[in-house]
């Protein structure tokens, strides 16, 4: 892996070691396990440095109104520098150009980039803009925030996070040997699958509040910045233990409820639960059948006359982020996207037919497949 734009980095450390304990930092996340342990991470590095982070809030990685909400919330505020963190906010360029108005930005993130919005007021950091020899997809931002701010301040006690990050986003063939040394460091047993693993049992942990409600998800947000170790981190989230019955219940009769693609190696399920469970199910799922192509719908528990989907495809022979992402355009209030293996969209039910229809013929076109 080689650094390729020096400068970007270079910008970044300047810009972190001019802030004063006087700035008002603000951290937006997603509030996934990802996201969640890249918040912790920057948290703990700027309280390091001496330095304030005045709000630390959590959203939908893809949540349309993201940049709308910020942007209120700095002119109601004093804060004077936001950080995005595993959240797809370059989606909305010209709300980042009012936010920059009132506040300066870093931008990290490992999805694909959507819009350059790189500026003056903007440090706008991918993985595909400053190194090559990874899949961006693979710099989870977790190791992202690890790797940055290691370049300002001693983050060594706090490197399991980037095992749960990497682990929690099917990352780890691009980082065997540092998740080798993780094992090794904290006496963690390596299990055949990695998401089996004391890291992995904290992700699950962190997904299980997820979906609950999205204020359990900050709730866990919490109880993870407030742990200096795994056993920690365990213990202050074990009351999510309980969706793991509701989620084996599911799986042991899933194919009750089950649309089978023969010809296309491709199954679409629809779940009912009280908890947000068809991306936990869809990973579960996908595990085993890695060339299989899974569509996991669920009504959105928030608004019951929406659809939240999430694909899966751990072979990566599609690209389910750009899938997703093509699959609702044209629907009025819709989002979609992610990266190969694993992408998610939501959008009306009135429009699930035209959906279906359109990821059932996008499968087998040439300009869908990866790679």
């Amino acid at each position: 892996m080689n650094i390729i734009n020096p400068r970007l980095i270079e910008r970044f450390v300047d810009f972190i070691k001019a802030l004063s304990p006087e700035d008002n930092i603000a951290i937006y996340h997603d509030t996934d396990p990802d996201g969640i342990c890249a918040a912790t991470l920057m948290f703990n590095a700027l309280e390091k440095l001496g330095l304030k982070t005045a709000i630390l809030e959590g959203f939908d990685h893809g949540d349309p109104d993201m940049v709308e909400d910020v942007l209120m919330k700095v002119k109601e505020s004093d804060i004077n520098v936001i950080v995005f963190l595993d959240l797809l906010a370059d989606r909305h360029p010209d709300k980042i150009k009012e936010v920059e108005k009132h506040a300066n930005i870093i931008l990290i993130d490992h999805h694909p980039i959507e819009n350059d919005v790189a500026s003056e007021k903007t440090i706008f950091i991918k993985p595909q803009i400053f190194v090559e020899g990874i899949i961006p997809s693979r710099y989870c931002t977790t190791k992202l925030v690890y790797d940055l701010m290691s370049r300002l301040v001693d983050l060594s006690d706090l490197d399991w996070l980037c095992g749960i990050g990497i682990i929690a986003d099917f990352a780890f063939d691009a980082w065997e040997d540092y998740l080798d040394g993780l094992y090794q460091k904290y006496n963690v047993d390596k299990k055949k699958m990695h998401i089996d693993s004391k890291f992995g049992a904290i992700a699950k942990l962190i997904v299980a509040a997820n979906t609950i409600s999205f204020e359990e998800a900050e709730k866990a947000a919490l109880k993870v910045i407030e742990s200096r170790t795994m056993d920690e981190a365990i213990e202050n989230l074990k009351g999510y233990n309980k969706i793991e019955d509701e989620i084996q219940k599911f799986l042991d009769n899933s194919k009750e409820c089950t649309e089978e693609f023969p010809d296309k190696n491709m199954a679409i399920i629809h779940i009912k639960s009280q908890y947000y469970i068809n991306s936990i199910i869809a990973t579960r799922i996908s595990l085993n059948l890695p060339e299989k192509i899974f569509f996991v719908v669920q009504a959105d528990k928030s608004d019951p006359e929406r659809l939240a989907v999430s694909g899966r495809c751990q072979s990566k022979r599609v690209h389910l982020g750009k899938i997703m992402h093509d699959a609702v355009k044209g629907f009025e209030e819709a989002s979609g996207g992610g990266h190969a293996p694993a992408a998610g969209a939501n959008f009306k039910k009135e429009d699930y037919k035209e959906f279906k229809k359109r990821i059932l013929e996008m499968v087998g076109k040439e300009e869908y497949k990866n790679g």
